[in-house]
């Protein structure tokens, strides 16, 4: 265990690392104390000796902008996206995402009765020359994969479950 050298404090440490990151963020004032000898150089006079309980106002963790000018606690955070309300990329509007959640996430339909529906929708509105919101059930896949989520990028992955089926009645999940 390694001791961190300021008289005042009693932590101790597993590796050089830890006493090193404890530094830098309980004792603000570094003055180069020797640790293999243990010999500890004293504080200067006028400095608290106790800096994890009296953090001054520099060291008090409030949050600032890029141009470190500080910003009232009570101002709420910045939008997770700058793009327009009326912005449904990848979708053409609010309609088309409505129903890929009803579709996909609400319903949870199958492929093909994703692709039944699109296409009963379809046949409605080829009358008046226009089409559903999606061509079949990978074109919706495709845009919901495209969906951006902030600046973390969208996965998925599949579960096969190849065991025997019990007897009797299955629920669904």
């Amino acid at each position: 265990r390694i001791p961190c050298p300021h008289a005042s404090c009693s932590c101790l440490f597993k590796t050089l690392a830890g006493l090193k990151h404890h530094q830098s963020s309980a004792h603000c004032f570094f003055l180069n104390p020797t640790i293999s000898t243990g010999a500890v150089k004293p504080d200067p006079p006028g400095i608290i000796q106790d800096h994890h309980d009296k953090l001054t106002e520099t060291l008090a963790g409030r949050i600032c902008d890029e141009n470190s000018i500080y910003i009232d606690p009570s101002t709420p955070p910045p939008p997770i996206s700058d793009k327009s309300p009326e912005d449904w990329t990848p979708y053409q509007n609010k309609t088309e995402f409505e129903a890929a959640k009803l579709i996909f996430k609400e319903a949870q339909l199958s492929a093909s009765k994703t692709d039944k529906l699109l296409h009963i929708w379809g046949s409605t509105l080829a009358v008046h020359g226009s089409r559903p919101p999606f061509a079949d059930h990978q074109d919706l896949y495709n845009t919901i994969d495209a969906t951006p989520v902030g600046d973390i990028p969208w996965n998925k992955f599949t579960l096969w479950y190849n065991g025997e089926r019990p007897v009797g009645r299955v629920p669904r999940g």
